[in-house]
């Protein structure tokens, strides 16, 4: 099976980085994504869906954030927004993760209510944690990469998106980083600041593509 194929380069790279507990957890979360994603519909390249999940851990990776509670994140970061009742969901990733956990995917997840929808980038700028705005970086990276494969609308809106929010985000994790706020990371603040704007250059290299779509 594809999804065998990926968890296999997957492990290849995480395990440089991650003790052999710190796998196990993030194994945990792979399945438990999986099995979540099963009935969620393939990218738009026809991938199963548990690649993007991956890719966005491996984005992460890229930007050497070798923290296990981010990579729990990204692996799970969609499994309430796409489940059939989110509410069930929360809890069961409160019950195998911690409440930590639950509450960052929480805090990226789309509500089921169209208004509490529209809103949830603006909860992200004031509940967002430095794990879970990085998390939404690598996110709409993936998505901006992926995203000649969408249609016109979903473009403006992805691009809209961006020129909104995403320059609060970058200037949240730096305050985070600058006081020291780390949630008991082993990431250090220079480490945080470098990755931050390594990210915002790159996900605005690829906004940039669209910049017609723009206003």
């Amino acid at each position: 099976m594809e999804s065998d194929k990926i968890w296999v380069a997957f492990h290849r790279r995480l395990k440089r980085h991650f003790s052999v507990p710190e796998m196990s957890h993030i194994l945990s979360a792979y399945e438990f994504a999986k099995k979540k994603h099963e009935k969620t519909k393939p990218r738009k390249n026809g991938r199963p869906y548990i690649t993007h999940p991956v890719a966005v851990a491996n984005i992460l990776l890229s930007w050497k954030i070798f923290d296990v509670e981010i990579i729990l994140i990204a692996l799970l970061h969609d499994t309430i927004e796409e489940s059939e009742n989110q509410t069930i969901t929360f809890f069961e990733i409160v019950s195998k993760f911690g409440y930590g956990i639950g509450v960052q995917i929480l805090s990226l997840t789309k509500s089921e209510l169209p208004l509490l929808r529209a809103l949830y980038l603006i909860g992200l700028r004031f509940y967002g944690t430095w794990r879970s705005l990085l998390t939404k970086f690598a996110d709409t990276l993936h998505n901006f990469r992926t995203m000649k494969k969408m249609s016109l609308e979903q473009q403006k809106k992805r691009v809209q998106s961006f020129d909104e929010h995403f320059d609060h985000f970058h200037e949240k994790i730096k305050f985070f980083a600058n006081m020291g706020v780390f949630d008991n990371s082993k990431i250090k603040k220079e480490e945080l600041l470098r990755s931050a704007n390594l990210a915002y250059g790159q996900i605005l290299k690829e906004r940039d593509k669209y910049s017609h779509l723009a206003g």
